[in-house]
């Protein structure tokens, strides 16, 4: 429920960035594979957005395709940027690319666009109904849409599950942890899931679940968790590795005239134009994102405001409302969102200690490496011309007050992280280079899938390369 509710597709690039760049692994799926299934999500989550908005760096749609619902317009504060920085030339690796500010695709109800279905329209039923407000109002520019939209506009998987309920083939155990897989020796295949319950009355007691087929979705770290923790690895060694994320570098300036911050959703658009392009060879790919929300993200704004203006200035009354109004709707804030690789080093392991004990724990070891500090050079230099292109200065006020960031290089680079988990159990064509295959189904366990960000050889548009690309697989003695 607590993302901002941004639903870009991945580049063509993306799944071939072995081929095309010599760096990192392929997936085995193509743009051409994934596409219609891209097309199955955006009607389930009801995507606002106009494809000749998106249609840059090779994205294409097929012929007369529409989203669902149009596209939400940028904010006043996208306009204020757009201004300076539309147009704006960037050499990267000797190539050339224009920049432009664009709107993101939004996983939350816009207008349903008429167009939609080869002229049949979409309308919004059941929990993304534009008529109920209780299952998910109309979006109406609620910069507080994080962490829970206050109209339900924004989708979340919870209004696919209350679909999924409403057939009678789903059981929901509430207050249950799966701990243990459970599987044959002889055949491989898995028997039963082992699970824990947690009621407020009867206490804590150990349950089975059996069946023909299983399906693990626990997120990037709970799955490589509950698998290791169960004693079941993989033949390629991989089980647990190729832990990604992505890196953010953010740059906040103030602007020097009133732009309609805390104005609209929390990012409504951004610059996009290097998410791709071929100097992924040499650098890592990013994109921009404007924040409508100030520097909430980087000052815990506006609250810091507002103890600053009290405790320091002295301000009340008219005087404190003028000043806060004056402060908050010039603030800018720019998200360099950075790709970073897969690598084995990037792990998540099982604590021993903990494996005899009620719940296991997991354990992730991240680094960053070169490529991605190199990223950030450009990524700074950009956020400093983006500035001044706007004619904001950037601001001296470096230190952050709710999160542990961490100095990259130079003055005000920072790199929080993003919690975009993906790897960890990653998809290719081989038991012994990945640990599930292009549907997700384990190469140890036929009858097993595992599912989620954690099957991404790659974390798309803000993909990585890595130095060697067998640097992807374990090393192993010689033979």
């Amino acid at each position: 429920m607590h993302w901002e509710g941004k639903t870009p597709r991945m580049l063509p690039e993306d799944f071939a960035m072995g081929e095309r760049f010599e760096q990192g692994v392929d997936w085995p799926l193509s743009y051409d594979q994934i596409e219609p299934f891209y097309e199955r999500a955006e009607r389930e989550i009801g995507v606002s957005a106009d494809v000749e908005d998106q249609s840059y760096l090779g994205l294409s749609y097929k012929p007369g395709y529409v989203f669902p619902m149009r596209g939400m317009p940028l904010s006043y504060l996208d306009k204020t940027v757009a201004k300076g920085v539309d147009g704006t030339p960037v050499e990267l690796d000797g190539e050339h690319y224009e920049l432009k500010v664009r709107p993101f695709p939004q996983g939350r109800n816009g207008i349903p666009n008429p167009a939609y279905d080869e002229g049949r329209g979409f309308t919004p039923v059941g929990a993304v109904s534009t008529s109920q407000v209780e299952e998910g109002g109309r979006c109406q520019g609620n910069i507080n849409c994080v962490p829970i939209c206050p109209v339900q506009a924004k989708y979340n998987a919870g209004k696919t599950l209350a679909k999924a309920l409403q057939t009678g083939r789903v059981d929901l155990l509430a207050q249950s942890v799966a701990s243990k897989v459970v599987v044959d020796p002889d055949s491989g295949r898995v028997t039963h899931v082992e699970y824990r319950t947690y009621g407020d009355n009867e206490g804590r007691s150990t349950r089975i679940a059996r069946g023909r087929l299983f399906v693990i979705c626990a997120n990037a770290i709970e799955t490589p968790r509950l698998m290791l923790a169960s004693g079941l690895k993989s033949t390629s060694g991989l089980m647990g590795r190729n832990l990604m994320d992505h890196a953010y570098l953010l740059s906040w300036a103030l602007l020097p005239e009133v732009a309609g911050t805390m104005r609209g959703t929390v990012c409504t658009g951004g610059i996009s134009d290097l998410r791709g392009g071929g100097f992924r060879r040499r650098q890592a790919a990013f994109a921009v994102d404007i924040h409508n929300d100030g520097w909430g993200w980087a000052t815990g704004s506006p609250y810091t405001d507002l103890l600053n203006l009290v405790d320091n200035e002295n301000r009340f009354g008219a005087d404190l409302r003028r000043e806060l109004v004056q402060q908050i709707s010039r603030q800018l804030l720019l998200a360099f969102m950075v790709e970073v690789p897969p690598s084995p080093s990037k792990r998540v392991t099982v604590d021993a200690s903990f494996k005899t004990s009620s719940a296991t724990c997991a354990r992730s070891s991240r680094t960053r490496s070169r490529s991605t500090r190199c990223a950030v050079s450009p990524s700074r230099a950009s956020s400093r011309a983006g500035s001044t292109s706007a004619s904001a200065p950037p601001t001296t006020l470096l230190r952050p007050l709710r999160l542990r960031l961490r100095q990259l290089r130079g003055p005000g680079v920072r790199d929080p992280r993003r919690h975009h988990l993906a790897g960890t159990h990653i998809m290719g064509t081989s038991p012994h280079s990945s640990v599930v295959d292009a549907q997700q189904r384990s190469w140890d366990h036929q009858n097993l899938y595992l599912v989620g960000g954690g099957s991404m050889p790659s974390v798309g548009h803000l993909e990585h390369h890595i130095d060697d690309r067998r640097a992807l697989l374990p090393q192993r003695p010689a033979t």
